[in-house]
């Protein structure tokens, strides 16, 4: 019978507990899937915090969709304008292509700007053989119809800078007009388009020449590039960069590996003559507007971190040769300060990197705090009778404090503190002076040094102490901006009586050993600021500032109290832990907020069951929750190494900052962050969910035991197209599951969650390579110090990896590739040529169509012949044949592309991976722009309306199908396809495409089945996975897992879960047409091909992040063991009406279930 309850009837039955008085029902439709309409639960309070309702959900609310699937192909759309098409015109010179980049200069006209190099052999190079530069160019090309006139300088010294050419590179018809610039007019010319240059339309260009390295030294100084503007030559318009905040255009080439003209200008401020702290704060401040309008707003602004990093932590100057007043530093963080807190309440996008921000500057002031620095030191000394002689600590400390004060001021004096507290004892002075990391040394580099140390005062030393600690809240009022009890200060006149308890409570109990209670208080004071006006675009920039500082003290009082924190917990104070300090990344993170409040939805409801309830699943859930927390968490640690480690490396090497502080620089920023206590106590946490789960260290997914020499890279990503010449053991941190499997490795373990059915473990099994997955970074750490050994590897007992060195590989070990297939020797049967452009379902054979359509057309007829259920839906189909796509490449109209198509081709690069990537993105570029004749669109629309299926109705409609056809075709090249047949010894020329066409099942569950489970090779069980929405996310290069399960087949109403989903996202999309791969190279006999080429929908679907705190597919125990019971009864009827083992494909869609394609399973 079909499934008795479709999901727009199902509500979950609520747990007991706070946070569940509401049922959420999970909605039929297009197959959205929408979040809970329940804010996070609220948890029981520790140590009496009364906590306050704070919607998590408001901290997401207006942010970007998610981005989707790591590592899947996204083709940029084709510019048709006449510069894109010119730009791909092939080169008519020797000149090595830099950059190439088109910008709108108004109306429907455009610029394009291309920077060349000229190279030749290096006569003096020592070293070996080196190029250098003979020569630079800048070619300037726009197809405006007025006559325009280039305004320009050149940049000696700096990006952006405009001096006078010299003469000797004007180009013809140049005029100096004035002291810094010059103009040349654009020359008329025309751009000829085909193999015939039979199309031809009018351009203008001008070409500027630069010296090289050769010419650069003759002259004393090479040039780093132009600055110019544009203009009509009726003076009726002038063009600046409309793409960077309307600025001057800028073409700089640098040889010091600084591409950026804002990291470029930062490292020339910093190595010049003379700096202070004060003129670093107004140069970032300078800087902002220019950021915020110009493109990649927020990897800018993350540059601009790392530098106001590098100075906080003291790698930078604070001042050289340039004395400052205190007033004018003061002024000047003030006005820093109060800009980031104006970005804080207007750009919501940015409140995560201000924060950071806020963390590396004092708030300064108006200029009274900031002279009251010099004020009261002087009071002080007169007050006690100090003599203002140099030969005295406190008179030569009093120097540096009137000549240049800086954050190290606060530091020396908490070190006079402790030394007046210890009675004067020297010991204490320079250990408090280590701990803030200040030196003999750095105490002796200022411009007004500090030689000398304290003199017992005995008889003043309290009154000292009385002075100099008030003197201390002076100094942090100017410098510190995050400190807990300044801030709490700062806004105790506009807090509510509730936010004064917290803060106190925070204050008194920093230091407690019982460290829940003030994790919690710190959080509800964090949301109470919220509800004082923190993220008020409308509040005062004042008040916001000061929030938001007391926001970051709060924040790092939760990290501190985690690190202190025992590491042996139990588990109930384990997940609480977890719970609160997540809620606290929440309040901190706003990218990732949204993944980690629905993390929370999940983790809350599992906490709110009873421990005498919580089975075997309730862990398998739990620790799926966890798998996606920790998922968040690195992504976010992944997204920072990638986007300050190299600025850090830039500024760090060019201003001498100390080797191991650049090398470290996103580690450490991680490590201060609110992310990195998650990060600790999901560690923590994890191995008492896997025990109580059953679970061990391992996953295995392919069983092949054998050996090789052990490999260790951080990506299996950056090897796939790898060929190794020995046997070869790969352990990879992170393993998307969509990479090729290296030709020549014979294992892949990896640190990361796989799901059983991705392609890399489809092709692992194909390939017979052994691949496991590794839950434990211990076992991990321990493989990789086996890094360039021989070892083996096997399964030992149930789901555990036995890894052993070896003195030498046995002779038995075979590699991936050919002869791993048993002697079955591959070849691809290239199909006659086909006379039709589409083909109804019935004519479906060997000879047009591969394997997945006519496995589709078998399905049908055995529905019909009564070998599967009649439950059973299958969708409607026709095809696209082999042969059509040659057919179209060989109109007259495609005539160019199908030349273009055959040079890039043929000039396919195998020497990298970055060379392979684009050069088969060349070719795949060029198949999509391909021109569908109407006569092809007539045959499709004849075979689609006549299998009954949905059809494209309006032209906008047809344009996506065909858009959709087009890219099918063009997946022939993609990356993994082409390694994937070049691995096994295949021919890529032999390849040809058909398309199977069928109307796109909006699906709210998507499922993949092998009636043989895969990883254990046992043919009397089944084996499935499941995600929400389409299948894509399940076969797709998306993180997270399916869930999982298995089935006898004796006893298909008994399914047992195996894993619970952890995917982040679920995608969905309306009722269109969907073209899928079938080439003649997929389900060859001992190769599964299948998943190398694209299936597109006409329409794009969209991606949702998932609530699994509402799925009753998690909850409700009935519903879930009905759904998947059903599942494994498809696949053991597709198994009988086949013959033989299958894999399949199918989706749920309001209770039924649809069978998409089926497939021998290899």
């Amino acid at each position: 019978p079909a499934l008795t309850r479709s999901l727009s009837s199902v509500n979950y039955l609520n747990t007991e507990g706070a946070g569940s008085d509401a049922s959420v029902v999970l909605q039929s439709g297009a197959g959205d899937v929408p979040e809970a309409e329940e804010a996070v639960p609220a948890l029981p309070t520790q140590g009496g915090v009364e906590r306050s309702h704070c919607d998590l959900r408001d901290l997401y609310r207006g942010v970007p969709a998610p981005e989707g699937g790591q590592g899947k192909e996204e083709e940029e759309p084709i510019s048709t304008t006449t510069l894109a098409r010119w730009a791909r015109e092939p080169s008519t010179d020797a000149a090595k292509m830099v950059s190439q980049r088109i910008v709108p200069l108004g109306g429907d006209s455009e610029l394009l700007m291309e920077m060349k190099t000229f190279l030749e052999d290096d006569p003096n190079a020592l070293s070996g053989p080196r190029k250098r530069v003979k020569s630079r160019k800048v070619v300037l090309t726009s197809d405006c119809i007025d006559d325009l006139v280039l305004h320009w300088g050149v940049s000696r010294d700096e990006p952006g800078q405009w001096v006078l050419p010299p003469e000797n590179i004007f180009p013809d018809n140049t005029t100096p007009v004035n002291e810094i610039a010059v103009e040349t007019p654009f020359r008329a010319t025309e751009g000829c388009f085909g193999k015939d240059q039979e199309e031809c339309v009018a351009l203008q260009r001008v070409e500027v020449n630069l010296p090289g390295e050769v010419e650069g030294e003759a002259q004393g100084k090479e040039l780093m590039g132009i600055s110019f503007v544009l203009r009509k030559q009726d003076n009726s318009a002038w063009f600046k960069d409309q793409e960077n905040g309307h600025s001057n255009f800028q073409l700089t080439f640098t040889s010091k590996g600084i591409k950026d003209a804002m990291v470029e200008r930062i490292v020339r401020a910093e190595t010049g003559p003379w700096w202070t702290l004060m003129h670093r704060c107004d140069m970032c401040n300078s800087l902002l507007d220019p950021v915020l309008q110009g493109k990649h707003p927020e990897e800018q602004m993350i540059k601009l971190f790392v530098w106001m990093r590098l100075s906080a932590i003291k790698q930078l100057t604070w001042q050289r040769n340039y004395n400052t007043k205190p007033k004018d530093l003061s002024r000047a963080q003030n006005d820093l300060t109060l800009r980031f807190a104006d970005i804080f309440k207007s750009h919501s996008n940015m409140r995560e990197i201000v924060r950071m921000f806020m963390t590396t500057l004092g708030r300064g002031g108006e200029g009274g705090d900031g002279q009251r620095i010099r004020d009261e030191i002087l009071n002080i000394m007169h007050k006690h009778h100090i003599g203002e002689e140099q030969k005295y600590f406190i008179e030569q400390w009093h120097q540096k404090l009137h000549n240049n004060t800086t954050p190290d001021d606060i530091v020396i004096c908490e070190a006079y503190i402790e030394y007046l507290k210890a009675d004067c004892n020297l010991e204490a002075y320079w250990k408090a002076l280590e701990a803030g990391g200040l030196s003999k040394e750095r105490l002796a580099s200022y411009d007004r040094p500090i030689r000398t140390e304290p003199i017992p005062r005995m008889h003043i030393k309290d009154s000292l102490i009385h002075d100099f600690s008030n003197y201390l809240a002076i100094l942090k009022k100017v410098h510190s901006g995050a400190d807990l009890d300044i801030c709490v200060e700062k806004v105790q006149d506009f807090s509510s009586d509730k936010l004064k308890h917290l803060l106190s409570f925070v204050q008194q109990r920093r230091q407690d050993s019982d460290v829940l209670p003030l994790i919690e208080a710190a959080i509800e004071a964090r949301c109470q600021l919220r509800q004082h006006g923190m993220t008020d675009p409308n509040c005062d920039r004042w008040k916001v500032r000061e929030l938001l500082y007391l926001d970051v003290a709060l924040e790092g009082i939760v990290r501190l109290a985690i690190e202190r924190a025992p590491k042996e917990v139990s588990l109930e104070e384990g997940m609480q832990a977890v719970s609160l300090v997540a809620e606290n990344l929440c309040l901190s993170s706003h990218l990732s907020s949204h993944e980690l409040v629905l993390c929370l939805n999940s983790w809350r409801r599992l906490q709110q069951v009873p421990a005498e309830q919580r089975s075997g699943d309730w862990a398998l859930q739990a620790k799926a929750t966890l798998d996606r927390m920790s998922y968040t968490v690195s992504q976010s640690a992944d997204k920072f190494m990638v986007t300050m480690q190299p600025t850090a490396e830039h500024i760090g090497l060019a201003c001498g900052c100390e080797e191991w502080t650049v090398k470290l620089f996103t580690e450490e920023v991680i490590r201060s962050g609110p992310a990195f206590p998650l990060s600790l106590l999901l560690q923590r946490v994890d191995p008492q969910l896997r025990g109580l789960a059953g679970l061990g260290a391992w996953q295995v997914i392919s069983p092949e035991p054998t050996a090789g020499w052990v490999h260790c890279v951080e990506d299996l990503h950056t090897i796939q197209h790898s060929v190794f010449p020995r046997p070869t053991v790969v352990l990879a941190r992170r393993v998307s599951g969509g990479e090729e499997i290296p030709a020549g490795a014979t294992a892949v373990l990896s640190g990361s969650s796989v799901d059983v059915l991705s392609h890399s473990a489809v092709r692992a099994r194909n390939s017979k390579v052994f691949f496991a997955t590794c839950f434990d970074e211990a076992v991990m750490d321990q493989l990789r110090a086996l890094d360039g050994q021989v070892a083996s590897v096997s399964v030992a007992g149930a789901e555990e990896v036995r890894v052993e060195q070896l003195a030498e590989l046995p002779a038995s070990t075979q590699q991936s590739g050919t002869e791993n297939l048993e002697g079955v020797k591959l070849s691809m049967k290239i199909p006659p040529p086909c006379s039709h452009y589409a083909l109804p379902m019935e004519d479906f054979s060997s000879d047009n169509v591969g394997a997945k359509s006519r496995n589709t057309l078998i399905l049908h007829q055995s529905l019909g012949g009564g070998k599967l259920p009649e439950w059973v839906r299958l969708p409607c189909s026709c095809a696209v044949p082999f042969g059509a796509m040659e057919q179209v490449l060989g109109l007259p109209e495609n005539a160019e592309l199908a030349t273009e198509l055959e040079h890039n081709v043929a000039a396919i690069d195998t020497s990298s991976e970055d060379a392979l990537a684009e050069s088969l993105a060349r070719c795949r570029a060029t198949v999509r722009y391909l021109e569908v004749p109407q006569e092809m669109r007539v045959e499709l629309e004849k075979c689609m309306q006549g299998a009954g299926m949905y059809t494209p109705q309006t032209e906008d409609q047809w344009a996506a199908a065909l858009q959709a056809l087009t890219g099918v075709w063009a997946s022939k090249w993609t990356e993994r396809a082409f390694i994937s047949v070049r691995n096994v010894g295949l021919s890529h020329a032999d390849l040809r495409m058909s398309v199977l066409v069928q109307e796109i099942i909006p699906a709210d569950y998507a499922f993949v089945i092998h009636t043989t489970n895969p990883s254990t090779n046992d043919s009397s069980q089944i084996y499935a996975e499941l995600v929400l929405g389409l299948g894509e996310v399940l076969v797709g290069n998306f993180p997270g897992r399916a869930l999982s399960f298995t089935c006898q087949k004796t006893d298909l109403s008994n399914p047992t879960v195996v894993g619970f989903p952890s995917k982040s996202v679920g995608m969905f999309i309306e009722q269109c047409a969907i073209f899928r791969s079938d080439s003649n190279g997929e389900d060859l006999e001992g190769y599964a091909g299948a998943g190398l080429y694209d299936s597109l929908p006409m329409f794009e679907a969209h991606e949702q992040y998932i609530d699994y705190s509402n799925q009753p597919l998690i909850w409700d125990q009935e519903y879930r063991t009905a759904l998947l019971s059903q599942i494994a009864q498809v696949g053991l009827s597709v198994e009988k009406a086949l013959g033989s083992a299958q894999d399949i494909e199918g989706v749920v869609r309001n209770g039924e279930i649809f069978v998409v394609q089926t497939r021998p399973q290899v």
